[in-house]
């Protein structure tokens, strides 16, 4: 059933993450408001085995999931053993579509990057080669739960199947191009706390729509009718649900764009006095960021590190169990917790926590595999929730 009615705590949410639609920044902020053992996520490059492993997971196990995401499409709860509401966001097709081809270009990981480079695909030839199903449209097919549809067969009856299930199944779809209103929305709607925000996996040397080739664009308007009919439908949607939290809303919106340019700005000072070797100008920097946001995870990281400098060790192990706690998936927290360890004489369960992060995070990421080998300290009250703060994550036994 889906539950846009019950309590937040009665239902599961299930994110649609439609790929660049500024979905890794808001996959980030959902997973800090829930804990790491209740989030069950679907991403990689073998996403039918991923699938294949969740349809079989033991209801028991199904039953603890609050937070399910994944580049999959809508269906996923009929797998839960409980109730659920879905939330996605949208993108304005074409700029889907090109901030796509170029993360692929970019990412050697990525499934389809070699046969883009072999193939030598410029933009228009990456959209008609009919080989990637994500240029036709993408939202369409996750939102009517038709990933596996042929290229060039959805019609106008997938279109209203996709329109049906969000008036029925979201608890919200929010837009790429108001993204600080979706956050605003997501955190009244389901009461979530601290939604500050960077702009995470922004394809790189991506080129402004004005520059790209006319025929480029014309194609990938042409591959994706549906997609910007859809954006439509949920754009007007969208601009009513805001419209209904009345006229303080714009005013919440710039004040939380506001404090989260603030909080940025703060957050890059500090980190540069931290540079610097300023560290006692960089903690006073932090106590004003920790004013705006006592919950934001990497201001709690930032005094863990100036701490450390500074030869406050048991402090700066407390700051770190706060934001490891706070955010187990940022990837500053990991390499400083895992460092803190180590340098605690505990290099085990320093590579626990990089085994979750790369279990839960990014299997490829280059630095954090460099760290899996280490050499083993002292204790204290610090180090004790440090650890506890890692068991919490499943990553270290207790």
């Amino acid at each position: 059933m889906s539950s846009s009615s019950l309590p937040k705590g009665d239902r599961a949410v299930i994110f649609l993450h439609v790929p660049k639609t500024a979905g890794s920044t808001l996959r980030r902020i959902l997973q800090r408001q829930f804990e790491p053992s209740a989030t069950h996520r679907l991403y990689g490059n073998h996403p039918e085995e991923l699938f294949a492993q969740f349809r079989t997971l033991p209801e028991s196990a199904r039953l603890r999931i609050r937070l399910l995401l994944g580049h999959f499409g809508f269906g996923m709860h009929r797998h839960l053993a409980s109730p659920f509401t879905y939330v996605a966001v949208t993108r304005q097709p074409v700029e889907r579509v090109i901030s796509d081809y170029e993360y692929i270009r970019n990412n050697a990981g990525h499934v389809f990057h070699r046969r883009m480079i072999e193939a030598n695909l410029g933009l228009r030839e990456f959209v008609e080669c009919g080989e990637w199903t994500f240029n036709d449209n993408a939202m369409v097919r996750m939102f009517a739960g038709m990933l596996d549809a042929p290229v060039g067969s959805l019609d106008e009856r997938a279109l209203e199947r996709a329109k049906s299930n969000i008036r029925d199944h979201f608890g919200l779809v929010g837009l790429t191009e108001r993204f600080d209103e979706t956050l605003v929305l997501l955190a009244r709607r389901f009461g979530w706390r601290s939604v500050y925000y960077e702009r995470e996996n922004v394809s790189a040397n991506r080129p402004d729509k004005a520059a790209v080739p006319e025929d480029a664009v014309s194609a990938i308007a042409r591959a994706n009718a549906l997609d910007i009919d859809l954006h439509r439908f949920v754009t007007e949607h969208f601009q009513r649900e805001a419209e209904q939290e009345g006229p303080g809303f714009q005013d919440a919106v710039r004040e939380f764009g506001r404090v989260n340019a603030e909080l940025k700005r703060l957050i890059h000072e500090a980190h540069e006095l931290i540079m610097e070797q300023h560290y006692q100008d960089a903690l006073h920097t932090l106590d004003r960021a920790f004013a705006l946001d006592p919950e934001a995870a990497v201001v709690h990281h930032q005094r863990s590190a100036a701490c450390f400098h500074l030869g406050a060790v048991e402090d700066a192990l407390m700051h770190a169990s706060v934001a490891l706690r706070l955010d187990p998936y940022d990837r500053r927290v990991i390499l400083h917790c895992g460092h803190l360890l180590d340098s605690a004489g505990r290099p085990g369960r320093a590579q626990a926590l990089y085994r979750f992060y790369l279990r839960q995070q990014d299997p490829y990421d280059a630095e954090i595999l460099g760290k899996l080998d280490a050499a083993e300290g002292e204790s204290g009250e610090g180090l004790r929730r440090l650890l506890s703060s890692c068991a919490r994550l499943g990553a270290i036994p207790s």
